[in-house]
């Protein structure tokens, strides 16, 4: 999936993307922080080291548990919460032409 999502971001020269890691909230906060960076940058280094992509496109960041997407309540839900996302980052030179 991730070579497929490589072989698309290349059709877009110049554009900026950042991976966000996430993560439940079970464990310790401080070890969400780390692990949830730790997992983007896993994708982020896998884009340039297998999907041939330019370094210069990509960022990591982490965001812990603080944005879920399901209940932390369940086990289906912590699931969906231990995942990475991919960002556009806008251009703000083209934002300020606007």
């Amino acid at each position: 999936m991730l070579l497929k999502l490589a072989a698309v971001l290349k059709a877009l020269p110049g554009r900026l993307f950042q991976v966000a890691g996430h993560t439940d909230n079970t464990g310790v906060a401080d070890q969400n922080w780390s692990l949830s960076v730790q997992r983007a940058l896993t994708v982020v280094r896998f884009l340039i080291n297998k999907g041939a992509l330019d370094g210069e496109w990509l960022s990591a960041g982490g965001y812990a548990s603080y944005q879920p997407v399901a209940t932390n309540d369940e086990k289906d839900g912590r699931a969906q919460n231990r995942r990475v996302e991919f960002l556009l980052v806008p251009n703000l030179e083209q934002l300020l032409k606007m």
